[in-house]
């Protein structure tokens, strides 16, 4: 059973931050955009007063993990739903995605989000999310990839998150892939697998790699799978 999520919450009048520390990768852009109230060097290193929750909210929602989430407390919208599903391959890291997620993680409800980074090394210990074991694995994949040959159309709609026990991350759902540096390679759907095992040949798509690498990481069974996804 993976461990179970611990949520730090830190209050301010007008916004709650909470922040999931297993999600984290580091990225900065919490510090960059409100470095006042992001502040590493202090033991308690969030303080939601220290600015205006409108600000608040705009640099939260530049964090590409989901690691840090907000609620308004003074009545103003939360957090809006993309209205295009993206995913973006990093260099030596991550796949980053943003949109309308519906994410299905073993032993836990279902969470409705915006920003979430699955882990694409195959050494995460918070799968399917990336915990930042790349580094220390020293993943050497750099997040670029041929255009692709796709008749879908639209990237619009609702995607989930769908990782398969000991196998790829199914996503249900158009999304459009861009690479490393941005650029865009097309739009996958309806149903697309992504590698988690690392050893993908055709990153960030599954090969099926991790039936012959003893690939082992908690997951969804086959069966609901093919039941959600009507297949």
């Amino acid at each position: 059973m993976p461990p179970r999520r611990k949520i730090h919450h830190y209050e301010a009048d007008s916004i709650t931050i909470s922040y999931e520390r297993r999600r984290c990768t580091h990225a900065l852009e919490c510090i960059r955009r409100q470095p006042e109230v992001f502040n590493l060097t202090r033991r308690r290193w969030i303080d939601a007063t220290l600015a205006s929750a409108d600000d608040i909210a705009r640099a939260i929602e530049e964090c590409p993990t989901g690691a840090l989430q907000y609620r308004r407390k003074d009545g103003k919208p939360e957090e809006a739903v993309p209205e295009r599903n993206a995913a973006r391959s990093s260099a030596l890291g991550p796949i980053n995605l943003h949109g309308n997620l519906e994410i299905h993680a073993p032993d836990q409800p279902p969470v409705m989000e915006t920003r979430v980074a699955l882990c694409r090394c195959g050494e995460s210990a918070n799968q399917p999310f990336c915990d930042n074991s790349h580094e220390a694995a020293m993943f050497q994949e750099a997040g670029t990839a041929q255009p692709l040959q796709s008749k879908v159309e639209s990237a619009t709609g609702p995607l989930r998150v769908l990782p398969l026990e000991n196998g790829p991350c199914f996503i249900g759902g158009n999304f459009t892939l861009h690479d490393s540096n941005g650029v865009e390679l097309g739009i996958c759907g309806p149903v697309t697998q992504l590698c988690r095992c690392g050893r993908s040949k055709t990153q960030p798509f599954c090969d099926r790699a991790h039936l012959t690498t003893g690939f082992e990481a908690p997951g969804l069974s086959k069966e609901y799978i093919q039941r959600l996804l009507g297949l």
